[in-house]
């Protein structure tokens, strides 16, 4: 889970590290969704917590 935007380079981290779901609070570069696409990964951007 990360407040910031997530670039191909957080998506490679993730990949990496095997974990299968990266979760934002902001939103995802084209290019770290593009890579996320190629390998599988799922991304959850915009995440708001219960208000």
């Amino acid at each position: 889970y990360t407040t910031g935007r997530l670039t191909s380079e957080m998506v490679i981290k993730t990949v990496q590290m095997e974990i299968p779901i990266l979760v934002s609070r902001s939103g995802f570069t084209a290019w770290g969704v593009d890579l996320a696409n190629q390998v599988g990964l799922t991304l959850i951007g915009r995440a708001k917590g219960r208000r």
